[in-house]
């Protein structure tokens, strides 16, 4: 029995894709009866999220860390040598990990534990202007990124298009990348049948009109409310059709723009911001949803996609980047920055029924090909691949 850790530095409200994926991995390492697992969080609120199984520990870790010991881990960092102070890290030693899988941090390295990163994206490289991307975000996450890729055993990555970035902006070995397909975390399942919010009540609650799209994300700029908003307003004006918006997501730096934005054009009856919801809520109103609008610009592939296939939600999409591979035939594309385009692709499924019918069947279809099982398998072989590779490293660790 070999011992793998989990570092989930997400936040349970405020992570959003982070921690959705956090689940899935967690979920797709139950079926692994060869592991012991043990996830280390700092968030309290995850202790809701942690079942017993006598195959998995849960380890809450202490946020408080001296700013010496922290400065001590970030010049270590820049230099390119092990932190000598393993901090509030410490718990992870007690534990003797075989190998240890993170998102976005060199922590392994600093431990001396082999370990696997995950590495959502570098968008910051294409859209560096982005408030989202300050000079100081951009800077860490290069040196982060530099380091982890280059001292983990095996980086996965959601898409070839996300693989083919590293090698051109970081020069990663081919060999070391791994796409692993995104899927729907585990409440979609959980809520799939029926079980949860119920639909109309939950429509009645915060009076969504009967019919409305709706856009869960993160209120970040490349998230891009502003364009669909904009595309909404078009519609409006050019077919006096008022097509209702739902926005959910957590307030991040262009929630209060966006705002600004709908009241400028008189839009506060037509678009709802919802914020942060439980999880069987956001169930429930994909599934009332005529259609989820996936506005993005910066995403190599997003969850919320396959969430909607589950669902079998109507999808309208941006064309960016790996998206339309992600999604297929399963939806209707549109160019982010391209108001008018927006717009056409809204209005089109908005008024076919027959299309949104058609797109539904086909996104429960592709769903398949993103299954958590399919997930899991992927993660599975890869640990096992890592642990072969460290086998006479870990018998001498154990003896």
């Amino acid at each position: 029995m070999q011992r793998i850790g989990i570092l989930n530095v997400t936040e349970v409200s405020r992570s959003g894709g982070g921690f959705h994926y956090m689940m899935s991995l967690i979920e797709g390492l139950r079926n692994a009866p060869n592991l012991e697992v043990v996830v280390f969080f700092d968030d309290p609120d995850f202790r809701t999220y942690c079942f017993e199984s006598p195959q998995f520990k849960w380890v809450l870790l202490d946020r408080k860390e001296t700013l010496w010991t922290r400065v001590i881990r970030a010049a270590s960092t820049i230099v390119g040598v092990r932190s000598p102070i393993p901090g509030r890290y410490k718990a992870l030693l007690e534990y003797r990990i075989d190998l240890l899988i993170t998102y976005h941090s060199l922590i392994g390295f600093h431990l001396r534990i082999p370990f696997l990163s995950f590495i959502g994206d570098v968008m910051y490289k294409y859209y560096p202007q982005l408030p989202e991307y300050s000079f100081g975000h951009r800077w860490i996450r290069d040196l982060t990124t530099k380091r982890s890729t280059q001292h983990a055993d095996f980086v996965v990555v959601d898409s070839g298009e996300s693989k083919k970035d590293l090698i051109k902006f970081f020069d990663v070995p081919s060999e070391k990348l791994r796409p692993v397909h995104l899927c729907a975390p585990p409440h979609i399942y959980k809520y799939l049948n029926g079980t949860g919010a119920n639909g109309q009540t939950l429509v009645a609650t915060y009076k969504i009109p009967p019919r409305f799209i709706f856009y869960p994300a993160q209120f970040w700029g490349h998230k891009n409310h502003a364009n669909l908003v904009r595309a909404l307003d078009y519609i409006r004006q050019k077919h006096g059709v008022q097509i209702p918006a739902v926005f959910v997501g957590s307030a991040w730096e262009s929630l209060k723009s966006v705002q600004r934005l709908v009241k400028e054009l008189k839009m506060e009856q037509q678009v709802q911001f919802l914020g942060y919801l439980p999880e069987d809520e956001i169930v429930a109103l994909y599934k009332a949803a005529d259609a989820l609008v996936f506005a993005s610009y910066a995403d190599y592939t997003s969850i919320p996609l396959v969430e909607a296939m589950v669902l079998g939600t109507p999808i309208v999409c941006s064309n960016a980047f790996s998206l339309p591979d992600q999604v297929g035939d399963a939806g209707v594309f549109f160019d982010p920055f391209n108001v008018e385009e927006i717009a056409a692709a809204v209005y089109r499924v908005w008024t076919d029924e027959d299309l949104r019918r058609e797109l539904s069947q086909r996104g429960r279809e592709r769903s398949k090909e993103f299954s958590p099982e399919r997930f899991g398998r992927d993660w599975r072989d890869l640990i096992t691949q890592a642990l072969e590779r460290r086998k006479p490293e870990v018998r001498s660790a154990r003896s």
